[in-house]
């Protein structure tokens, strides 16, 4: 026997659920936007940060900067797209 599924009103996102990924939208936002930051320290200030021991992967700090501002951006660009609620 075939079963059917209702075809009522959709209900979109609201109450705690919107709250909390609001929430960790705006977190991931910040996160994102202290790693560019970081990112272009690296960059522009080489002196800044201090390289004390050899690790497996020995990057120069200019690296490690232009690796944090992408991942920064990516993360940026996470929470603001995943912060879109539009009712369909």
């Amino acid at each position: 026997m075939a079963t059917q599924q209702s075809t009522g009103p959709r209900v979109g996102p609201h109450g705690m659920a919107l709250g909390i990924t609001v929430t960790a939208a705006i977190i991931l936002m910040i996160a994102g936007v202290f790693g560019m930051i970081q990112g272009l320290v690296g960059v522009f200030a080489n002196d800044f940060y201090v390289v004390t021991q050899k690790w497996l992967f020995e990057l120069d700090p200019t690296v490690w900067g232009w690796g944090q501002i992408v991942i920064g951006v990516i993360a940026f660009g996470a929470s603001s797209h995943g912060s879109d609620f539009r009712s369909s």
